[in-house]
């Protein structure tokens, strides 16, 4: 059982000091399979009281539940390639698990957090499973439930035992989740992603999109119009 902690952003900022959106406790595994190889492992956190069970409740301002997961992205460089499909499958209608950005620290030592606890981005996610505020489905009974649960066990007989998601080394410590800025959340508006390199890469995309459909066209070359450009 690790102490989790969850800062919001105000005014499009967020503070290690800032004021908790979710101060609690939390069981925390390692989850994945080919990811697990990887420097930078995602994880599902489950929300628990001081008897160890279950707590529903919302984090930043997603809806109440105790399940939660935190995808590392690690593959992905830009970070927003799961954000975005998730994004535009709810916006056609399409059930998708809906995401924030968040920075992560992880403190094993007890300490005071610092820099050497920073994790890096990762996308909280919602977990898939049943339930009103996820999938909205009637859960299955008599015959239908029987034959479900004993496909799930000849899936998982499939799988090896790495895949099922080990427990962190560490039993205590803390974990805290700050969600990202207004400069870089996915869920920013229009107007806080206002500005003129950004205009310029989204055009070059677009275009770039477009010429994939064009038999025998060029993918174009993007060039700023600026004499020197720093993305952070």
């Amino acid at each position: 059982m690790l102490s989790i902690r969850v800062i919001d952003t105000v005014k499009g900022r967020s503070s290690l000091t800032g004021k908790a959106d979710y101060d609690g406790r939390a069981s925390v595994n390692i989850r994945g399979f080919s990811t697990l190889r990887q420097p930078k492992n995602s994880m599902t956190v489950r929300l628990k009281d001081e008897n160890e069970d279950k707590v529903k409740t919302g984090l930043l301002g997603l809806p109440k539940e105790s399940d939660w997961g935190s995808l590392c992205a690690y593959s992905d460089k830009t970070l927003i390639r799961d954000v975005l499909a998730y994004e535009l499958s709810n916006k056609m209608g399409r059930y998708a698990p809906r995401t924030r950005l968040v920075e992560l620290y992880l403190d094993r030592s007890g300490g005071r957090l610092g820099q050497r606890d920073y994790m890096g981005v990762y996308v909280l996610v919602e977990k898939i499973k049943r339930g009103k505020s996820r999938v909205n489905i009637t859960e299955l009974v008599g015959s239908d439930r029987h034959r479900a649960q004993h496909q799930r066990r000849l899936h998982f007989q499939t799988r090896s035992l790495g895949a099922m998601g080990a427990e962190l080394p560490h039993r205590t410590g803390r974990l805290l989740l700050l969600r990202r800025s207004a400069a870089h959340r996915a869920d920013a508006g229009p107007d806080e992603l206002a500005d003129p390199l950004h205009e310029e890469l989204r055009a070059s995309a677009l275009q770039f999109g477009l010429s994939r459909f064009q038999p025998g066209a060029t993918p174009p070359i993007w060039t700023s119009t600026r004499s020197s450009t720093s993305i952070g």
